[in-house]
């Protein structure tokens, strides 16, 4: 023990040495390198800056391309740094080099790469105990089911001998603090690796969030975007992905202020992380844990509870089957009063339809999610209140006993289907399950309410994260879904539902404050509706997005999409279009050159295209009347299952001229149909009176045939 201390002092003394403006420096470099789109110099400029920092540590890397992979194509490339150590067990670092077309942030990206140099460097000296990979991809951003391309490259031709474990970049900020993302839709990071990425940030003093409501979304595939991990993790690679969860502001701000999580942190980060795991990686993959509580202690929990539960029974039999009595005699009530609270869900969902429609701006809610869901559930309660009375008029069981115990056997029904689903579900009605089942013993009715609140509070709390993490797949189904959406919602209000009936029976001052909720939930309603109607999610800093398409086909009127998530107030079309579009703009010609020369049986057909500028992509079909046989391809080529239409993969930003060749059968012929898009400008400009964001594209499109 006292050997390993001793190994770790010296391991964190010597992580000192990295000067602190080193990652200040890198960060700078690359945030200068902005926009690094895929394929684009800048892009490859960083990749330049990163090979020479790895040649002056003599680091043995690769470099890999893109052209000549099946199925997609890039003009990018991704670096492979090893650092062997002590054991062959791997642990590989991805780090994306690229970023977001959409991105205005020039140091997005830029941390990651920074700190990746920095660790290397440190390891280039300092022999770890373990085998590590640095990865830096390019392609990893962009629209499209291939995407991210860099990774799935990567894993196209990654067959390790020894066992693997990943840790992802993925930084959009200069980080003070990480947030950890343990899953991808439909996976979940292994228990060993969240923990000991835990235990390690802890030791290494840099705070950090993680949400077990992501997680629990994630094993679900019900998050709202799918993370980098879902490529790891499905081949099944324990990975996890750090990200920034608060951020400082300019490098030079981070230097002076000390915010900036330093490379000193992050290589002791790393050394914890290396001494925890230096007997190697466990083959076994617990996804069933739930805040630092393995699926094993979780069980166990789990399993006292229930018993403890079941031990009221054994000691109150004759109660027990007085309730159980009861609940069978009166079960009819249960569906009824689920019915209605769905019915008055589904009502609320059906006004807040209509109000966005009336609105014309359907997407509203996804600027202002929280105010429309507490908007649907204070409609919801003022109805109950309003008419529960009434509903309670008819032979419903005037014992009180009757909703307490039907309460409980409803969270129980709901505690072993969630378990069956997932185990970490289970705590949704767990909790609950312990607090009504301390409401029913207790008689007090103050002491009933406390437990009742108490009981909501895992209800809530998973709320709260749900629309912290702006889950926006989640919302929907709980504020807009007619059916599927107001079923969850009734099921999961109604043992808090049939709990308030007990304690409104019992308790006097319950029933004057009963009298009050529907003018509570009427000035509640009220006041949200107001701030829906005056609410406009767009103001001089964050202005409405227009994106305008101007579509440019040889001998067609040239067609001008304009999208928009709102309405566009008192502005015509043309006015709109006279207003922001450019003038002198020449982007609006393709020169196609068709070359073929015929050998034997076989034909190959040269195509040069020559734009103006070059364009950020450019898609190719070509068609035929008869089938057709492709011998070869200077770029990836796709036929469509007719064998009649043929794509060409071409990567974004490709250079101008643009040349391709493609070997065909001799009688072939093509009929090419060319589409180059351009981002012409991205820019703010206020017409009348209202500032947009006008992100304008051109679309040319070219139809050659080369039979002519």
């Amino acid at each position: 023990m006292k050997r390993i201390l001793f190994f770790l002092t010296v391991l964190m003394l010597a992580a000192t040495i990295i000067s602190a403006e080193s990652i200040i420096n890198d960060i700078e470099d690359f945030s200068k390198l902005f926009p690094r789109i895929e394929g684009s110099t800048n892009e490859k400029a960083a990749f330049k800056h990163i090979s020479m920092k790895l040649d002056e540590l003599n680091i043995n890397y690769a470099v890999i391309n893109f052209d000549d992979t099946a199925g997609y194509h890039s003009f990018s490339s991704y670096i492979d740094a090893e650092i062997p150590g002590l054991l062959k067990n791997t642990l590989i670092t991805i780090i994306p080099v690229d970023m977001p077309g959409a991105t205005i942030d020039r140091y997005n990206g830029s941390y990651g790469m920074a700190a990746a140099l920095q660790l290397i460097e440190y390891y280039s000296k300092h022999k770890p105990q373990l085998s590590m990979r640095f990865v830096f991809l390019g392609a990893e951003h962009g629209s499209g089911e291939q995407y991210p391309l860099g990774s799935r490259n990567f894993l196209e031709t990654y067959y390790p001998e020894e066992s693997t474990a990943f840790i992802y970049f993925n930084f959009k900020n200069l980080p003070t603090a990480f947030r950890l993302v343990s899953g991808a839709n439909g996976y979940s990071t292994p228990f060993w690796l969240f923990d000991s990425i835990g235990d390690a940030l802890k030791g290494a003093a840099i705070p950090y969030y993680h949400s077990n409501i992501e997680s629990i979304l994630f094993r679900l595939s019900a998050a709202e975007d799918n993370s980098l991990l879902a490529d790891y993790l499905s081949e099944g690679y324990p990975s996890i992905e750090i990200t920034d969860f608060t951020s400082t502001g300019s490098a030079s701000e981070a230097a002076e202020n000390g915010r900036l999580i330093s490379s000193e942190q992050m290589i002791n980060f790393y050394n914890l992380l290396i001494s925890s795991r230096s007997g190697g990686f466990p083959p076994d993959w617990d996804d069933h844990y739930l805040f630092s509580l393995s699926e094993q202690q979780y069980l166990l929990v789990y399993i006292l509870l229930l018993m403890l539960l079941m031990i009221f029974p054994i000691f109150r039999r004759r109660h027990f089957g007085w309730y159980m009595r009861s609940l069978f005699k009166n079960f009819w009530i249960i569906p009824v009063l689920f019915g209605f609270i769905f019915g008055l869900l589904a009502v609320s969902s059906l006004l807040i339809s209509t109000l966005l429609q009336g609105l014309k701006f359907p997407s509203l809610w996804k600027y202002y999610t929280l105010p429309f869901f507490v908007f649907k559930l204070s409609l919801t309660l003022l109805a109950y209140s309003l008419f529960v009375r009434l509903l309670l008029k008819l032979p419903f069981s005037k014992r009180g006993s009757f909703y307490s115990i039907s309460a409980i056997f409803f969270l129980v029904i709901s505690l072993f289907v969630l378990t069956l689903i997932d185990l970490s579900l289970s705590i949704f009605a767990l909790w609950p399950l312990c607090f009504i089942f301390l409401f029913t013993i207790f008689r007090r009715p103050v002491v009933k309410l406390l437990f009742l609140l108490i009981s909501a509070v895992w209800i809530v709390y998973g709320l709260v994260e749900i629309f912290l993490l702006n889950s926006l797949k989640v919302i929907e189904l709980i504020t807009l879904s007619p059916v599927k959406g107001n079923l969850l919602f009734a099921l999961i209000l109604l043992p808090f539902i049939l709990a308030s009936i007990r304690l409104d029976m019992l308790s006097h001052p319950s029933k004057r404050i009963t009298r009050f909720a529907p003018v509570f939930f009427s000035v509640v309603s009220a006041g949200f509706l107001i701030l829906i109607l005056t609410y406009s999610p767009f103001d001089e800093s964050n202005p409405q997005p227009v994106t305008i398409t101007k579509l440019i086909e040889e001998g067609q009127t040239d067609i001008i999409l304009i999208e928009s998530p709102a309405q566009i107030p008192g502005i015509h079309e043309e006015d709109l279009l006279i207003s922001i579009l450019p003038s002198g703009d020449n982007i609006d010609v393709l020169d196609i050159n068709v070359e073929s020369e015929a050998f034997l049986n076989r034909k190959i057909v040269k195509t040069i295209i020559n734009m103006p500028e070059a364009p950020e992509k450019i898609n190719i079909l070509m068609h035929s009347d008869d089938s057709i046989t492709l011998f070869e391809s200077s770029y990836p080529a796709t036929w469509f299952p007719s064998r009649k239409i043929l794509e060409v993969y071409i990567g974004k930003n490709p250079p101008v001229p643009l040349e391709f060749s493609l070997t065909l059968n001799r009688a072939a012929e093509l009929d090419y149909t060319i589409s180059a898009e351009y981002p012409v400008y991205i820019d703010k400009q206020r017409i009348l009176d209202n500032i947009y964001s006008i992100d304008y594209r051109k679309t040319i499109i070219k139809h050659y045939s080369n039979a002519n």
